[in-house]
């Protein structure tokens, strides 16, 4: 730096002679130079390395930002928000358990965008894009305060603020409420417990446990904290065998791991008794299987940026495939810097060990409540959300001193290999990160292009609001919309309740509509399997005498839900029962030629109309038993 200023500073003495290299060319080349180094100078610095930390997280949210706003809804974001439009916010609610996960905090963003009106992805996209900030700024100020404000926190920043490891925990809303969180939750609880084991001040203790319990008010998975913050005491802070080490931690932090004790168990005990337990014991051969995929392919190509290419079976998720080549290749290359880093410092591969453990518990999670997944389970960086955040502190750890500690990596005083060129350290962490970035930009192109609920909500939405008060049948969705993992909520109430308050799903009506595939509203009709005989009476078909009327049908309707269809003629308005299989339904008949829909549930040979008044004239002209289908515009 002293050379490039010098240099420039000659150059301004006197006109340049022939035989020099002065000129314009000359002048751009030091004015680059001397910005380059008082960059490079100011990045040096505590207050240049923040800002340097803040242009990171910066840039990453406007690339998030650019991964999430063309996005949508998707799976279970439409039951959630169908759950939260019939729901009261209060205690009992936001308490209440979805598919195992305990979630206070996610369910108070869920009623957010809730009330903010029908298909409001954006406000859900910036409810992620906001924690993904928080989680970004969690990262810097953790890595400050554990290493200090030294230009070598930008390394691991830089890598966890574009590692594709984090990216389909945040791109799908239902997860990014869970997950980022959790993220932001356990990065600060270690920044803060380092701090706490640094000190002796209750202040770090008191924010330790509101780290925990916030990341607890979005997932279980937050638990996992706990056991990160023992491996920090005992691995960085005391030294010796393993009980001399827990020894050492217990007499100096008591109060500390009593208070996070208590909160764990308090939590461990609420969890097992009140929440309705969807794991299992899982078998030997589905745990290796996942762990194989997990550690075998997509942790470390994730960790070096990977896995470049994704497979998307049922988009618009998707999974790891990076290619074989590139697999052996990165598990070289990862090999050799943990050994480089290792014959350079000393207590090192301590390091990893958060990272590896952490990853096997989700492992073992995964295995336990998805088993009949096990075979794609394992290339989902969904399942590895947090792995993103122990990769950045093991490589701090691995890297750089953590002051205060009684053991830390420390650079050998004869280091067993030469120093790498800084110049391949630069190209290797250009690649990771932008490896990361064409990763998880590739992984948002799926969700831009081939959500399929997308087009359907936003058609439905645009006819219900044109249609105004509406009756519309309950049925199944394409699977391609709401599939079989959401049953039985995988239906057309799911996703219209949401959309307007004008919608009713009655079991009975007489101007029912139903929704295609395609996501518009049209009028419903029955592709009948049965429907009622000839009537006796031309122009009529069959004709009230009396107080009641049977319509017998040219075969059985089989058992299960259907729907039927009662077409009439009616001279004034009045209202029956009908009766189907034993089922009575009060049902009210217009004045006119008319439809009445009918769900139900069992087989019948024949409908009954009971309770007729005297002098009814009615005219049944058809009865239809079967599944409904679109007729025509609504």
């Amino acid at each position: 730096m002293t050379s490039a200023a010098s240099v420039d500073t000659r150059a301004g003495d006197g006109p340049a002679r022939d035989d020099d290299d002065s000129g314009p060319g000359r002048d751009r080349s030091r004015t680059t130079a001397r910005t380059l180094a008082r960059a490079a100078g100011r990045v040096r610095t505590p207050a240049g390395v923040v800002g340097a930390g803040l242009a990171l997280v910066v840039a990453a949210v406007g690339f998030r930002a650019w991964v999430v706003y063309p996005a949508f809804f998707f799976l279970d974001d439409y039951v959630y928000l169908d759950d939260a439009g019939s729901a009261d916010l209060g205690p009992a609610w936001l308490a209440e358990p979805y598919n195992g996960h305990v979630m206070p905090g996610a369910r108070l963003l869920i009623m957010l965008v809730a009330r903010g009106g029908p298909v409001d992805w954006p406000l859900a996209a910036t409810t992620s894009l906001v924690l993904q900030a928080c989680a970004g700024l969690a990262m810097l100020w953790t890595l400050v305060r554990v290493f200090g404000p030294r230009p070598g926190v930008l390394v691991p920043l830089a890598v966890y603020l574009s590692t594709a490891i984090t990216v389909p925990g945040f791109v799908w809303w239902a997860a990014a409420i869970n997950l980022v969180p959790v993220q932001v939750a356990l990065t600060l609880a270690v920044g803060s417990w380092v701090c706490a084991m640094r000190t002796r001040e209750p202040r770090w203790v008191i924010l330790v446990a509101a780290w925990v319990t916030l990341g607890l008010c979005f997932d279980v998975r937050a638990v996992l904290t706990l056991p990160v913050l023992a491996f920090v005491s005992l691995a960085y802070f005391a030294h010796g065998g393993p009980l001399r080490r827990a020894a050492v931690v217990l007499g100096a932090r008591r109060p500390a791991i009593a208070v996070l004790a208590a909160l764990g168990g308090a939590y461990t005990a609420y969890y097992l008794t009140q929440v309705e337990q969807i794991t299992t014991r899982p078998s030997v051969s589905v745990v290796a299987a996942l762990a194989g995929d997990v550690y075998g392919r997509t942790l470390p190509t994730g960790i070096l940026g990977g896995p470049w290419r994704w497979y998307d079976p049922a988009p618009p998720t998707a999974l790891a495939d990076p290619p074989p080549l590139l697999v052996a290749l990165t598990w070289c290359v990862l090999l050799v810097v943990v050994a480089w880093i290792a014959l350079r410092r000393s207590r090192t591969l301590r390091a990893w060990v958060p990272l590896v453990g952490y990853v096997a518990a989700l492992v073992w999670l995964v295995a336990s409540t998805r088993s009949s997944a096990a075979q794609v389970a394992g290339l989902e960086y969904r399942f590895l959300t947090e792995a993103g955040v122990l990769l950045a502190l093991g490589l701090g750890l691995a890297t750089m001193p953590l002051p205060g500690a009684v053991e830390s990596s420390s650079a050998r005083q004869r280091p067993l290999v030469a120093p790498p060129p800084r110049v391949l350290v630069a190209a290797l962490t250009t690649a990771v990160v932008l490896g990361g970035t064409w990763s998880a930009a590739t992984y948002a192109h799926v969700w831009h292009t081939r959500n399929d609920s997308e087009p359907f909500v936003r058609r439905l939405a645009a006819d219900l609001s044109a249609a105004g008060p509406v009756d519309v049948a309950e049925l199944r969705t394409r699977d391609g919309v709401l599939s079989e993992l959401v049953f039985p909520r995988n239906n057309t109430r799911t996703l219209a309740a949401p959309l307007s308050g004008d919608v009713s799903f009655p079991p009975v009506s007489d101007d029912l509509h139903v929704v295609d595939d395609d996501g518009a509203l049209s009028k419903a009709a029955v592709d009948p399997t049965v429907r009622s005989a000839p009537g006796p009476v031309p122009g009529c078909g069959w004709l009230v005498d009396g107080p009641a009327l049977t319509v017998p049908l040219d075969g059985t309707a089989p058992a299960g839900l259907s729907w039927l269809r009662v077409g009439y003629l009616l001279g004034s308005d009045t209202s029956a029962t009908l009766v189907a299989g034993g089922v009575a339904v009060e049902v009210d008949l217009e004045a006119g030629l008319q439809s009445l829909f009918v769900r139900h549930n069992g087989d019948f040979d024949e409908i009954r109309l009971t309770g007729l008044p005297a002098g009814t004239n009615l005219c049944v002209d058809v009865v239809e038993v079967g599944d409904l289908v679109p007729f025509g515009p609504a």
